[in-house]
C-alpha cells in the first residue's frame, strides 16, 4: 500500500510482486500492481481488492486507537495456497512509512479446483499520518 493512511482525500494503493528482488528481506526496490483502495465514509480507513481474490480492510476503529488492523481474506481457484503471516517494517521518518509484505506460494503439481479462502491478518502500531505499502510476494 502506497499513501497515506488518512480519511479524504488522500489515498493508499497495494502492490503485488512477482518473485523477490534480493534486496534483503524487506524487498525494498519491488515494484507491482496496485490493488483498488476505496476510502470508508464514517470509519477512518480503506477498502482492499488485489491479487488472488483477495478483499479486505485497513482500519482504526478510532483516530485516538494506536493500532491499524490489516484484515482480509485470499481466496485461491484451488487449493495447496501457502500464505505467509504478514511481516511489518517501520522508517522512522514523521510520518512512519510502513512496509507490510505478505508472501503466497502457489501450489505445486495438480491439485483440486476448489475456491480457497485463507484469513490474513495483522496490527501495526503507527500514527493516524502514516503512510503504508503492503505487497504481495509470489515465490
Amino acid at each position: 500500500v502506497t499513501g497515506s493512511a488518512s480519511q479524504g482525500s488522500r489515498s493508499v494503493t497495494v502492490a503485488v510482486t512477482s518473485g523477490t528482488s534480493g534486496e534483503g528481506e524487506s524487498g525494498e526496490g519491488e515494484t507491482g500492481e496496485a490493488m483498488t483502495l476505496t476510502p470508508f465514509s464514517g470509519r477512518f480507513g480503506y477498502a482492499l481488492e488485489g491479487p488472488y481474490g483477495f478483499v479486505g480492510t485497513l482500519t482504526k476503529d478510532q483516530l485516538t486507537d494506536a493500532e491499524w488492523k490489516l484484515e482480509g481474506d485470499f481466496n485461491f481457484p484451488t487449493a495447496g495456497y501457502v500464505v505467509e503471516e504478514p511481516v511489518g517494517y517501520v522508517l522512522e521518518s514523521y510520518p512512519e512509512q510502513v512496509r507490510i509484505s505478505i508472501g503466497v506460494t502457489p501450489p505445486e503439481g495438480m491439485v483440486a479446483e476448489v475456491i480457497t479462502p485463507v484469513p490474513v491478518s495483522m496490527t501495526i502500531s503507527v500514527s493516524n499520518e502514516a503512510t503504508f505499502k503492503i505487497v504481495v510476494i509470489t515465490r
